[in-house]
């Protein structure tokens, strides 16, 4: 039990620093996008995030002519890292709550199993919340951007945007549910266990 106890103590302290970046971090790129959308199209800062379009492992940096004239991108960009920075400083807060009774060797003991589905549950609506964000942030951008106008048509016979969604955190969330049964389970016999005693 020692063992854990210094494990879960460590991964506490390293969570909590963690959380404080994901919140600096958060801050900093809110203030930035926000200050893009303030000052418009024709800020510097407004083209340092609007100046290049992302194709698979391909950037493609357009002419000024060719960059969005509205603010829309950089919006849907400002939503996308409010909902991931408070979504992954809420998750840091539920993995943190159940790290608390495995730092006092209760691994078992606490709501650990509650926690546990609690996380399961944010893992698959945030997952999901983000993957049709970014898939209206590559809508936007494919028209935003006249990414057809950036090829040689010549050459090619269309130009289509195709959305994939990484479904990683469906099976993530599975496995977070599944261990709160666990949990529960031992939560159950630690609790047969203690009233035996």
């Amino acid at each position: 039990m020692d063992k854990l106890r210094k494990t879960a103590t460590a991964l506490d302290r390293m969570f909590r620093a963690l959380f404080w970046v994901d919140v600096t971090m958060a801050i900093v790129c809110a203030v930035a996008l926000a200050a893009a959308m303030a000052l418009g199209s024709d800020s510097g800062i407004y083209r340092a995030f609007i100046n290049r379009v992302d194709i698979g492992n391909v950037r493609v940096s357009p002419l000024p002519e060719y960059c969005p004239q509205t603010v829309l991108p950089v919006a849907i960009r400002l939503a996308i890292v409010v909902a991931a920075g408070v979504s992954f400083g809420w998750g840091i807060t539920i993995f943190r709550g159940i790290l608390k009774p495995m730092t006092e060797g209760n691994p078992f003991e606490g709501g650990v199993a509650s926690r546990l589905k609690k996380l399961a549950l944010l893992t698959l609506v945030a997952g999901a919340v983000l993957s049709v964000m970014q898939a209206v942030c590559a809508a936007v951008d494919f028209g935003a951007f006249r990414v057809a106008e950036l090829f040689n048509m010549q050459k090619l016979s269309e130009v289509v945007l195709i959305n994939r969604i990484d479904a990683t955190f469906i099976i993530v969330s599975l496995v977070l549910f599944l261990l709160s049964f666990i949990f529960r389970y031992g939560e159950t016999l630690q609790q047969l266990s203690d009233e035996t005693l």
